[in-house]
């Protein structure tokens, strides 16, 4: 395990920080905003949890309806 990396993320554990679909999640590391790597013969891809969370730092975490977290558009959003 790389300490200076966190621990590794599965798919699941990932889009659950991120609050994301599956195939948005797909879509982030496609895209390259996320890096992430295959470990072994397991299916799926893994990441690192710092790398999660940078992007999240990035302010460009969007919910599942597409609007950006916080806007006057999200359901959640606090304005």
């Amino acid at each position: 395990m790389d300490k200076t990396k966190g621990r590794k993320l599965n798919w699941k554990q990932a889009y659950e920080i991120l609050n994301c679909s599956k195939s948005h999640f797909y879509n982030l590391i496609n895209e390259g905003k996320i890096p992430a790597f295959r470990c072994g013969k397991v299916r799926g891809v893994w990441v690192w949890e710092e790398e999660v969370q940078r992007y999240i730092g990035t302010g460009a975490v969007y919910g599942f309806l597409g609007h950006r977290i916080g806007s006057k558009r999200s359901p959640g959003g606090v304005r």
